[in-house]
């Protein structure tokens, strides 16, 4: 473990270098009783058992995207094209307004000191989140766009277990031996595919984060103070 987790911080530093972003922000975790009442909300936070599996998961989707695409095999790709030169433009006000000193935030460059500097502070999270909002969304398509947040040319869902009917649709294209029918399906029908699961990741993404508001809510109506637990894999 200590080997692997000494290879997975290479491939991490390495991720950086070349541009990827830090866009992790801490998760809330909502646990509840037999009868689904919230009892307490536990802080998930990304640490290093996180970024162990993170680091794998990121490699293999990218080696996969890749050996697809050099064969002209037809596949479902994850990409998040890059923004919007009008949006970051407004970020960078934004920004400014908090006090934080940014260059041009259409440099991917900039826009990796800003997390950098922000890190750690009270504008970290809010600033993130504008961040967020002024970048695409990330979505599926037959076509690698590359994928601006995680600073990758090529990059589709891949790993196991299998929880996204993408990830599945790349298993397919690996095992298929038979190219010239799966170029013939590609066309008619792994884009309707592409832009259907794309559809419900949103409609998925939207749920949860409902949910989430409704059990805080639940339990902030019982007048009961939150009790937030800090909460990691290592726990």
């Amino acid at each position: 473990m200590h080997t692997a987790w000494k290879l997975a911080a290479l491939l991490r530093g390495k991720r950086f270098e070349h541009g990827s972003l830090d866009l992790d922000m801490p998760e809330v975790k909502v646990v509840v009783d037999k009868k689904g009442k919230p009892i307490r909300f536990e802080r998930v936070e990304n640490d290093e058992s996180h970024q162990l599996i993170e680091e794998f998961m990121l490699a293999a989707n990218e080696a996969v995207a890749r050996e697809l695409k050099s064969r002209g095999i037809p596949t479902i790709y994850r990409v998040h094209e890059n923004p919007e030169a009008e949006r970051l433009g407004e970020l960078r006000e934004f920004v400014l307004a908090h006090g934080i000193r940014v260059g041009d935030l259409t440099h991917r460059g900039e826009v990796q000191k800003l997390l950098a500097a922000i890190r750690g502070t009270a504008e970290e999270h809010p600033l993130k989140i504008a961040l967020l909002k002024s970048l695409k969304r990330a979505r599926y398509a037959t076509t690698p766009l590359g994928h601006y947040g995680l600073a990758k040319v090529n990059y589709a869902h891949f790993t196991s277990p299998i929880r996204r009917y993408a990830d599945l649709e790349v298993h397919r294209a690996l095992a298929d031996r038979d190219i010239s029918r799966r170029s013939s399906r590609a066309s008619s029908q792994l884009s309707a595919i592409a832009d259907r699961i794309s559809d419900t990741e949103r409609n998925a993404a939207e749920a949860e984060i409902d949910a989430v508001k409704m059990k805080k809510l639940e339990f902030s109506s019982c007048n009961c103070r939150p009790a937030i637990r800090r909460y990691s894999t290592r726990s």
